[in-house]
């Protein structure tokens, strides 16, 4: 009764694994031949030789029947543990191949997070750097050469580079303007000032005199040569 459930299953083993059919069919095909010859020669012996013979015939057959449910037996019980040391192969191959993965990602999120810190402290330093070059600018200290790079803070330093120079350039010019002004104020104060000695302690008449014949601005000698005080003229 169990001889064809382990055929069943020795079929089911070689429809899993093809590779197996060779090895399946050497472990087999003596006992399988052993049994025809023991079957043939019961039938000669049955048309030919008394019951006795045939029994032993028959008893032949049957022990050639038992030699092969052996080895089908132990071909099962083979495959039974070459399926066991898979699956126990299988299962550390998983294992290891489940820990790379989960070694791999954690290594990813490290380095990730690694190349964040790292950025952020790069973008940190370089706003630190704008925010010292405003400073400088206003203040009207020199600032030093932009970093070069092509994003948007390098075009920003850069920019701010440009601002520092241009003001300083203007505050050159300015200062330079500043001290001809103070030149020309101090020329123009000096000016007045000798006409004022000269409008004020000249023994002529000086005097100015608007488009409708009023005088706007008469010199002290008005007194002694015409008898009138300024303010009365």
């Amino acid at each position: 009764n169990a001889a064809p459930r382990d055929v069943a299953r020795l079929e089911s083993l070689v429809v899993d694994n093809p590779l197996q059919t060779e090895r399946v069919r050497g472990k087999l095909e003596p006992g399988i031949r052993n049994v025809f010859s023991l079957l043939a020669q019961e039938s000669r012996n049955s048309r030919a030789t008394p019951s006795t013979t045939v029994n032993d015939a028959v008893a032949q057959t049957h022990r050639g029947r038992e030699e092969v449910r052996n080895r089908l037996k132990i071909l099962l019980h083979e495959e039974d543990r070459l399926l066991a040391l898979r699956e126990a192969r299988l299962a550390v191959v998983r294992a290891s191949f489940g820990f790379a993965i989960f070694c791999s990602m954690a290594l990813a999120i490290i380095v990730a997070i690694c190349a964040a810190v790292l950025f952020t402290r790069a973008i940190a330093r370089r706003v630190d750097g704008l925010i010292g070059a405003m400073q400088k600018l206003k203040t009207g200290k020199a600032l030093a050469a932009a970093d070069g790079a092509e994003d948007e803070i390098g075009r920003l330093s850069a920019a701010l580079v440009e601002t520092g120079s241009l003001l300083a350039h203007q505050r050159v010019a300015l200062t330079e303007s500043n001290a001809k002004l103070k030149e020309q104020i101090l020329a123009k104060e000096k000016v007045e000032l000798a006409n004022q000695q000269i409008f004020d302690n000249s023994l002529d008449v000086i005097c100015t005199i608007d488009a409708d014949g009023r005088f706007v601005k008469v010199s002290c000698a008005c007194e002694q040569v015409w008898g009138y005080l300024p303010n009365e003229l």
